[in-house]
């Protein structure tokens, strides 16, 4: 059976005299506690999830879902949606999105700055000042996804039960207004996904389509 026991002063000085190999998780807390006590015996780190951590959290992985060839009508949206991309003022990202219910297309959006779309020549781009992945709060930009639900709160469409299509995979605040929204099936053209929001989505019902060429 699986001995557990307290890392105390005694049991450190315990492993240190012994034949011991560490096996811990390769994570930040793990490394630190092997350097402090354990540099003269074997080290295996292993890649399971225990926690959030500096090595993972800007883990980019492939969105869990299935993928299918574009039919002429989701050809149609995507064209719509790259179109309407290429409409962003952002320096960095320029991101399309359509609200679908059934064959009809609700909204097709992008991402925009606010109040004003030229925001970022106005008074700068506060994304400038950091570096990639550092405050990524400090935005004057709505993620296409949100405008187009909010523009759906505003005209009052329903959005439980639609499909949103969106030309690049949700960050993970998009994927829980996503989920929050009851959309029932999310359409993506190319990105990856972080924080899980794959995993979170489905959990939420939502499912998860890649569209190909």
């Amino acid at each position: 059976s699986l001995q557990i026991d307290e890392l105390t002063k005694a049991t450190i000085e315990e492993i240190q005299a012994g034949e011991y190999s560490i096996f811990t998780p390769q994570e930040d807390i793990g490394r630190v506690v092997v350097d402090a006590y354990f540099k003269n015996k074997e080290i295996i780190l292993s890649p399971i999830f225990v926690r959030w951590n500096k090595d993972n959290i800007d883990r980019n992985e492939e969105p869990d879902g299935a993928s299918v060839s574009m039919s002429d009508f989701q050809k149609k949206i995507a064209s719509l949606m790259r179109e309407e991309a290429d409409k962003s003022l952002d320096w960095w990202r320029q991101v399309g999105a359509a609200l679908i219910q059934g064959e009809e297309i609700i909204f097709v959006t992008h991402n925009t700055h606010m109040p004003e779309e030229q925001e970022p020549y106005i008074n700068g781009d506060a994304r400038s000042l950091f570096k990639k992945g550092i405050n990524i709060n400090y935005v004057t930009a709505a993620h296409a996804e949100v405008v187009a639900l909010g523009s759906a709160a505003k005209e009052g469409v329903a959005t439980d039960g639609a499909d949103l299509y969106v030309t690049d995979f949700p960050c993970p605040y998009c994927a829980r207004l996503i989920a929050s929204a009851g959309i029932r099936r999310l359409y993506f053209l190319s990105g990856y996904a972080v924080l899980e929001g794959d995993t979170f989505l489905k959990g939420a019902g939502v499912e998860i389509i890649k569209l190909e060429e």
